[in-house]
């Protein structure tokens, strides 16, 4: 039984590397074991997350079902150590929508959407987050992207805060780091934003010293945030839209990701 909306991907393929494979979740037993892994990560963990996932101790929500879920595999002793959730605009539109689109208004990217995939929900178990987990991750969303013809990935980075000067600060840093896309401004919705578009743009607070590993990992591959902070209270974060285009990737991670 396929856990997503949207035609299954034959083709995609099975990736092996020291002791890991990735695939795609196929049926709902795969859906459960990625759903405990984020609560693993983002409530127990992080202290991120939906206070009601401690009564099922899975992180679920409307999209799960829409969606492709990436999922890695440590062979060993089977478990899920990583994932990510991906949908392209047919999946949305059949669907929920985008989860994004929950704290942004998607409007000014409205031509990029047919040939764009959302990515949602990362994350990694502590102990496997040195070795191999995530570089297959990142191989399987660009395999993804050309199994469906797509040219752009974008999704929310984030902070585990909630203070909306921690995300005016991180603004800064962006800013300051030349991390801010140079044409597009994407606009929370009304009782998201950190503060007002003028005011974080004009403002004098020191930035953030560094981002968190994740984030900055994305900034160092040419993706640039797309929209100004947002508090998402109900997962506990602050989170920035952020636009990758692989045509803008550097030439090293063209060649290690989509050879």
């Amino acid at each position: 039984m396929t856990v997503s909306l949207a035609p299954a991907l034959q083709t995609f393929p099975v990736l092996r590397r020291s002791g890991y494979r990735l695939r795609l979740a196929q049926n709902e037993t795969d859906l459960r074991r990625v759903q405990s892994l984020r609560y693993q990560v983002f409530n127990l963990e992080l202290n991120e997350g939906f206070p009601w996932s401690h009564d099922t101790g899975l992180d679920q929500d409307a999209y799960d079902r829409q969606v492709h879920h990436l999922m890695v595999e440590h062979e060993a002793d089977d478990l899920v150590v990583g994932t990510y959730r991906l949908q392209t605009l047919s999946q949305a539109s059949c669907g929920a929508g985008y989860y994004t689109a929950e704290e942004y208004d998607l409007s000014p990217m409205r031509d990029l959407l047919p040939e764009a995939v959302e990515a949602s929900r990362a994350c990694v178990l502590k102990g496997h987050r040195d070795g191999p987990p995530i570089q297959m991750l990142w191989r399987g969303i660009a395999r993804y992207m050309q199994a469906t013809h797509c040219r752009y990935l974008f999704g929310l980075c984030s902070l585990t805060s909630q203070d909306a000067v921690e995300g005016i600060r991180a603004w800064q840093y962006l800013a300051d780091s030349g991390m801010i896309h140079d044409s597009l401004r994407v606009h929370p919705h009304p009782g998201f934003e950190c503060a007002h578009a003028a005011e974080i743009e004009s403002s004098t607070l020191p930035p953030l010293e560094k981002l968190p590993p994740l984030f900055d990992a994305y900034m160092r591959i040419a993706t640039r945030i797309a929209g100004y902070p947002a508090i998402d209270r109900a997962f506990r974060t602050i989170d920035f839209l952020a636009l990758l285009d692989l045509e803008q990737l550097p030439n090293l991670v063209r060649r290690r990701f989509l050879r």
